[in-house]
């Protein structure tokens, strides 16, 4: 292959061997508009649904998808692309400080922003069946921003998944929770009972690779950060992150119960003024497959 065959793809980014080996798609194609008032939640999920066989690529732009329904990853290789936000820098008082509503947009880049119900919602969860196996290979190019506007339940949620790259997330003001990494979910609906694990496959959280996950809980003050967990048989093991970022007040930054061997690179925490939160914390000792101290 001449270097003429690998040009722009048609997304603003030049094309490599593997994009030629794997579909890519763009969510416009399936209706998504990106004007942050039209719910493009049913564009995207078909968009993701349509490549859930075979895995490809999810091409999105540099706009503000705005989503009523939480988008669902349940399949091997399906990797989101985004365009890298304009400054994915500190939040915190050397950084950024989430406080209008300008903010999101001032990050540019691709932008989820939750316009579902209050209280009911995980924005973007990746997870394998709950009758297992665990799935691999999904992923996340560029930056990617979600913005839970104080009424999503959750934000990105990992569920029994290994081998992936991530590049840099962010996920702002979730009632609940911003991140969760586990074996299991602890919302259980229709689309997700708990686990019921029949495969000898291991349903742990394993062998991903993240660039940089930043957890603002700046406008939801009781929120969690980041919980990294499982529980009596799986857990949340062998991964790496670069780098970790949380701003909280009142509930806890990085939380980390039933896990073991993760590498954390960096970790930069900011408590907002007359927090009474916990930092990072190491739930050790209960009746968990993983002692977290071999993080």
């Amino acid at each position: 292959m001449c270097s003429s065959d690998l040009t722009q793809g048609g997304y603003g980014v030049a094309m490599t061997v593997q994009d030629k080996l794997r579909e890519t798609i763009n969510v416009k194609d399936f209706g998504a508009v990106g004007d942050g008032v039209t719910d493009d939640s049913t564009a995207i999920q078909n968009a993701i649904n349509s490549i859930a066989s075979t895995g490809g690529v999810v091409q999105f732009e540099s706009k503000n998808y705005a989503i009523g329904t939480g988008l669902v990853i349940q399949s091997n290789n399906v990797v989101l692309r985004a365009n890298n936000g304009t400054y994915f820098g500190n939040i915190g008082p050397s950084g950024i400080t989430p406080t209008n509503v300008n903010f999101f947009n001032q990050y540019g880049g691709t932008i989820l922003t939750w316009v579902g119900s209050s209280g009911f919602g995980d924005m973007l969860t990746i997870a394998a069946p709950s009758t297992g196996p665990a799935i691999q290979g999904c992923g996340i190019e560029g930056g990617l921003l979600l913005n839970g506007a104080s009424k999503a339940l959750r934000g990105f949620v990992m569920i029994s998944h290994r081998g992936g790259d991530f590049g840099e997330i962010l996920v702002a003001d979730c009632q609940t929770r911003q991140f969760e990494f586990n074996c299991y979910n602890n919302t259980v609906s229709a689309t997700f009972p708990v686990a019921t694990w029949t495969s000898i496959d291991p349903g742990a959280t394993q062998h991903n690779h993240f660039q940089r996950i930043t957890a603002s809980c700046w406008n939801q003050e009781s929120a969690e950060g980041i919980l990294i967990s499982g529980n009596d048989v799986f857990d949340t093991s062998a991964n790496v992150f670069h780098e970790v970022d949380y701003i909280h007040k009142n509930g806890i930054g990085l939380n980390f119960k039933s896990s073991g061997g993760n590498v954390i690179h960096m970790v930069f925490g900011y408590r907002k003024p007359g927090g009474t939160g916990v930092g990072v914390q190491l739930n050790s000792g209960q009746s968990v497959a993983d002692d977290p101290v071999t993080n």
